[in-house]
């Protein structure tokens, strides 16, 4: 007999007694996770969605060494570029086949992203597009081609603000600033916003959190990466049947996507990761300072067993609502944290690597 060792043997799925709501006050996800409990994958969401734990709700816990599939709600709508292998969101409660998509933008990117779509259901009568000439309708002989032609549309609209009411999905892949409050305001409750634009998005997060979003989580500026997602597989596939041109806005995107890494957000990540890991050398440091002209420099470090200590526990707390610890957990983790300062201060510090210590104290003096 094969005893059942691997999460795949064990299969746990949530049946869901309701029909979730697009118009309710929160956002309802289907997590599938394997070899995670709920409380942690709640955790590393919430974590990257910049939300308190407790901000995520789940009707119970599923077993960490199974196959589980369960239901939880957020107060947000959560960033799109979360990846982890051992779990996967889905967002539960519009039918792709119902909701009403209005792109702005229509090259070759635009095109592509709207053929996938339409491919995983979204019906090309619920499409509408938007270009530098105005809405693409049928009669229109300006900046037209057989690609576009298949998402005109027969109206007497011609502007993105005409054609904004009650869109559920906002679709950039055009230029900065286009979409402007008052059409976000116009649109369904609860709508979904790709604003994917460089180097500046077609509205800014806090723009769209003013006027449709109750409780914003944390927004990140994912334009190419964005596209580059949605264009894999089938979108290549898609580009090769796209004319030469096409091909040719096609590569300017992507070598826009990288430049676009030098914008303001991305380098305030790269800094933010580059401190959070404690790359700085203290002999760099000192020697830095002394080019600057300091003298008498001296660069010390501190926290070594501390900082890795403190990790989990700071990640602990933020995944419990304040004040359910208590004065016996704060009195341990200080205590913990006091004697492992010491440890590493008088036991580590005279034979460990400076460089390897979490903390750096650099003094001099500038004459």
């Amino acid at each position: 007999m094969k005893l059942k060792s691997r999460p795949e043997d064990f299969i746990v799925r949530e049946v869901s007694t309701f029909t979730p709501d697009p118009r309710g006050k929160f956002f309802v996800y289907e997590l599938e996770k394997r070899s995670l409990a709920t409380l942690e994958a709640l955790g590393r969401i919430a974590k990257h969605a910049g939300l308190r734990a407790s901000e995520l709700s789940a009707s119970g816990l599923k077993d960490k060494h199974a196959l589980t599939s369960q239901l939880f709600s957020s107060p947000c709508a959560l960033p799109g570029d979360f990846a982890d292998e051992r779990m996967r969101l889905k967002l539960v409660g519009k039918n792709i086949a119902e909701v009403k998509l209005l792109c702005s933008g229509a090259g070759a990117a635009a095109l592509s992203c709207l053929d996938i779509l339409v491919k995983l259901g979204l019906p090309v009568a619920n499409i509408w597009v938007s270009d530098i000439e105005g809405v693409v309708y049928e009669g229109r002989n300006t900046l037209m081609d057989p690609w576009k032609e298949r998402y005109a549309r027969a109206t007497d609209k011609r502007s993105l603000g005409e054609i904004i009411d009650g869109a559920d999905i906002f679709l950039g892949l055009s230029a900065g600033g286009v979409l402007k409050r008052d059409m976000v305001a116009r649109m369904a409750r609860r709508p979904l916003i790709l604003a994917l634009a460089n180097p500046n998005p077609e509205i800014m997060p806090e723009d769209v959190k003013a006027v449709a979003v109750p409780r914003a989580g944390r927004y990140r500026f994912m334009c190419y990466v964005a596209i580059e997602r949605m264009i894999e597989g089938e979108a290549k596939q898609a580009a090769d049947e796209a004319r030469t041109n096409a091909e040719l806005e096609a590569n300017a995107v992507e070598q826009a996507r990288v430049q676009a890494e030098l914008d303001e957000s991305s380098r305030a990540a790269a800094l933010e990761a580059v401190v959070d890991l404690h790359t700085f050398d203290p002999a760099e440091l000192e020697r830095a300072a002394r080019v600057a002209g300091a003298t008498g420099v001296r660069a010390v470090t501190e926290e070594l067993t501390a900082a890795i200590f403190g990790w989990p526990v700071r990640t602990f707390e933020a995944a419990v609502p304040p004040g359910r610890l208590g004065l016996r957990w704060a009195t341990f983790a200080y205590r913990s944290w006091q004697r492992l300062s010491w440890l590493d201060a008088k036991v580590l510090a005279p034979v460990v690597p400076r460089r390897l210590f979490y903390n750096v104290l650099l003094t001099g003096t500038k004459p």
